[in-house]
């Protein structure tokens, strides 16, 4: 099968690839109560930009990310409380819906 992009054909056999298959059957995790130094550690050796919070029933509480932990390292009021900072502090909040269909594994860290 193929299709025409921009007047060339564009070869269109390959699989297009699910969620599923892309996404890890094992996912890396962490608690809200993981030190944020710890999870910086964690983001740097797996090579992710990002990693979910879930609650100690497993639900999806929020995500941090790069970014989160750029942000902190800018401000001067939360870099100066780096080693005391948890994931709860910094995370992105999920929205809401998520709390009663969203359930994780148990978090790596």
């Amino acid at each position: 099968m193929s299709n025409m992009r921009g007047g060339q054909a564009v070869q269109l056999d390959a699989p297009t690839p699910t969620v599923g298959g892309l996404m890890s059957s094992d996912p890396i995790l962490i608690w809200p109560d993981a030190p944020v130094a710890d999870v910086a550690d964690l983001l740097d050796r797996s090579g992710i930009g990002g990693v979910p919070v879930v609650d100690w029933s497993g639900y999806l509480v929020g995500v941090v990310s790069r970014m989160d932990l750029l942000r902190v390292r800018e401000s001067d009021s939360l870099s100066a409380d780096w080693s005391r900072l948890c994931a709860r502090h910094i995370r992105a909040r999920r929205p809401s819906p998520c709390r009663s269909r969203c359930r994780w594994m148990t978090p790596s860290v």
